[in-house]
């Protein structure tokens, strides 16, 4: 129980600044101090090649994000105790092999 307790916190605070961002991106627009808009509106006043690598950086953090939310979902709720955490993605990747 130990190994899962930072893990519960870490998806809380993961959920929190989702829902936050989601607020920010689509109620507030107006909003004078609304980082996650004056990002976008950034990222689209680049041109070119610049724009390219914004976005591609962009989507690498929220990629990153998912994955550790993933990672979260599946060592709190789909494994049951520390042995099988251990080895759970070795065995992923077995299954994937044998077919």
């Amino acid at each position: 129980m130990k190994w899962k307790t930072p893990r519960y916190v870490g998806l809380i605070l993961l959920i929190i600044l989702c829902v936050f961002v989601f607020v920010l991106y689509f109620i507030c627009q107006d909003w004078e101090y609304n980082y996650a808009v004056q990002l976008l509106n950034c990222i689209d006043s680049l041109v070119g090649i610049r724009q390219e690598i914004a976005i591609a950086v962009l989507f690498t953090i929220h990629g990153g994000i998912f994955a550790l939310f993933t990672y979260a979902l599946i060592t709190l709720f789909l494994i049951d105790n520390e042995d099988k955490k251990k080895d759970w993605f070795l065995r992923i990747i077995k299954s994937f092999q044998k077919s």
